[in-house]
């Protein structure tokens, strides 16, 4: 089972995959549902990044969010096995004026029903070409990393 740090109602793993499918339909509307879903310390790591804390994560979740608005995710598939889930997903956003796409892995742990650990498995290179092919994802690449 697992807990909604805001709400305190406990669920199945099924159910927070898919609220966290539903939050990367919509991440900047819905960036406070998954946030509930995080331990206060949780520890988020990507090819790019590692933040620890709710309010870290926050903050990265919106210096990413800031610098590509469009970005969503789509869920492909979950396994929940030895105390990790995996969550394989595509995302999505606009990045020097083109769509690109790019698949990722969470792999996510749960102590006492409480996301503690994401850490996010995704190869940067597509997505910093992009970035990089032309003035416009230059614009882009430029706000993320001042995060404004």
């Amino acid at each position: 089972m697992v807990l909604n740090t805001k709400t305190g109602e406990r669920g199945t793993i099924a159910a927070w995959v898919d609220l966290f499918a539903q939050v990367w339909q919509q991440p900047k509307e819905r960036l406070d549902r998954m946030l509930a879903l995080l331990d206060e310390q949780v520890a988020l790591e990507s090819p790019m990044q590692r933040v620890v804390g709710r309010a870290a994560a926050r903050q990265d979740y919106l210096r990413i969010l800031r610098a590509l608005p469009d970005l969503t995710g789509v869920l492909n598939s979950w396994e929940h096995r030895n105390g990790y889930l995996f969550i394989d997903m595509s995302l999505e956003a606009s990045i020097g004026g083109r769509m690109v796409k790019w698949p990722s892995i969470d792999r996510i742990r749960f102590r006492d029903g409480i996301a503690v650990e994401r850490v996010a498995y995704y190869d940067p290179q597509p997505v910093h070409r992009a970035f990089m092919r032309n003035p416009k994802g230059w614009s882009q690449y430029a706000r993320l990393q001042a995060g404004v």
